[in-house]
């Protein structure tokens, strides 16, 4: 098992908007149980590779020193239950020596709600709050064992001409994504 990491100019991301959705910034408060239940769904998609506790979700969303963290839900728009939560991005930022960092934290899609512009719409959003934040560009990691996120994200790099790298994993991956 490895992780590929990929750097993204954020100039060259385009604007998406998804119809079918809104994405709205996450509330603990309001939407902790239906992110845990977005996390079990995917979990279950991915075919025997575990996904993460939500504790650990919850605790890498709070701020700490020098590490500010913003995240964004997106909610059916119809059709579904209002409370449902069918994806969900993190935005991790942190002061390096060269300026601002930013990494995707989390990015999660419901399986139903896949190839349908959800993905995109959250990353989008995280990306307008990495300019204004004054990045360059995104760097993202994800499990070369989770074969959708390895496409998804292939994908995203095509389409803004970015770098990717294939890693043993080492643990070390986050700490170097975060400055």
């Amino acid at each position: 098992m490895g992780v590929a990491r990929f750097v993204i100019p954020i100039e060259r991301i385009q604007s998406v908007d998804c119809a079918d959705i809104a994405v709205l910034p996450y509330d603990s408060a309001n939407d902790a149980a239906a992110l845990g239940e977005l996390v079990c769904r995917c979990a279950a998609d991915s075919r025997g590779v575990s996904g993460p506790a939500t504790t650990k979700i919850a605790a890498e969303l709070a701020c700490r020193p020098g590490r500010h963290v913003w995240a964004w839900v997106a909610r059916p728009v119809s059709g579904a239950a209002p409370s449902a939560v069918v994806g969900m991005v993190s935005l991790v930022s942190v002061e390096a020596v060269d300026g601002v960092r930013c990494s995707i934290g989390w990015l999660f899609v419901d399986p139903r709600f896949r190839r349908r512009g959800v993905g995109q719409a959250l990353v989008a959003t995280a990306m307008r709050q990495a300019q204004r934040r004054g990045a360059a560009e995104m760097h993202v990691e994800t499990l070369t064992s989770w074969p959708a996120a390895v496409r998804f994200w292939e994908a995203v790099r095509l389409a803004a001409g970015g770098t990717v790298a294939k890693l043993p994993l080492s643990g070390e991956s986050r700490k170097t994504a975060e400055g």
